[in-house]
């Protein structure tokens, strides 16, 4: 198992980018109202959804599109017997496709950002258990063309698509009402919709692998998953076991975190302490320091 310090550096960075996103955003909506006024308009967030949006469909959703539709042109009409990762990528079996292109969608679509919120814990879980592998992903060489365009193969966007799921996802729970629990639960049940979904899909197309790991497959040697058993260093059923529950709770997880335990540190205590450091602040714009 190699490391990749690149690969690394980039889980750095998003974990840096989401935790300055939950803990800083309640104080700059306090501090700045316009800051707080423009996350709260529609166009914004359409705006956002758009970029990412045509972002992936150009360079990643239109090629798998076309793939799709030549090989049942070549396969007599017929979707059985197309390889699985064309139609996996095309119909959105594995769920990092799927919850980057319906975030979007759905963040242009619906002013209120309920739909996208009740797909984050999905879109958290399918983006981070690939992102936390990066780490021990020597094949993939960390440059700008690589990481915004092409990750090699005909996996296009695989670094970008992954952390723009995550971050829209972030940024949704962020920027909208806490979860009840209700609206917790809500959420479970659309992560159960979407596998629901792959499985009555993988029964209609004969698809057997990169069904975010309902097959077996998705956990063996060249699978979509199989380094979790590479880094467990386990047999693919034990990481199966062992990983879809880990993926569940990585996604609910944070959720969690945010709406049910840090938010209440946040506006307790957090907002004690903002007026003191928006204070010094602006004292320090103002005031020359002197250093002896």
């Amino acid at each position: 198992m190699d490391f990749n310090i690149e690969g690394f550096g980039i889980i750095l960075v998003v974990i840096a980018i989401v935790a300055a996103m939950i803990f800083a955003g309640p104080f700059l909506k306090k501090k700045f109202p316009k800051y707080k006024q423009l996350t709260n308009t529609w166009f914004f967030w359409i705006g956002i959804g758009l970029i990412c949006l045509i972002w992936l469909i150009v360079f990643r959703f239109s090629g798998a599109w076309h793939n799709l539709a030549e090989d049942i042109k070549n396969n007599g009409g017929s979707i059985k017997g197309v390889e699985d990762y064309t139609i996996s990528k095309a119909l959105f079996l594995d769920a990092c496709p799927f919850c980057a292109f319906y975030m979007c969608i759905l963040l242009i679509v619906d002013p209120t950002r309920k739909g996208a919120k009740l797909l984050s814990p999905l879109s958290i879980m399918g983006g981070m258990i690939t992102i936390l592998s990066f780490a021990f992903d020597s094949d993939i060489k960390f440059t700008f063309h690589n990481i915004f365009i092409n990750s090699g193969g005909p996996n296009n966007c695989y670094v970008i698509m992954h952390i723009i799921q995550v971050l829209l996802a972030v940024a949704v729970l962020v920027n909208t009402p806490k979860y009840t629990w209700k609206g917790f639960l809500m959420a479970i049940g659309v992560t159960g919709l979407f596998y629901i979904y792959v499985a009555i899909l993988m029964t209609a197309t004969g698809c057997e692998s990169y069904v975010s790991g309902l097959s077996i497959k998705d956990w063996q040697l060249g699978g979509e998953y199989w380094r979790v058993a590479d880094i467990l260093n386990c047999s693919p059923t034990v990481a199966a076991c062992v990983g879809l529950p880990c993926m569940f709770a990585l996604g609910c997880g944070l959720v969690i975190l945010k709406d049910f335990v840090f938010s209440k540190w946040i506006w307790t205590y957090g907002n004690a302490y903002s007026g003191k450091f928006w204070a010094w602040y602006d004292y320090n714009k103002t005031v020359k320091l002197k250093f002896i």
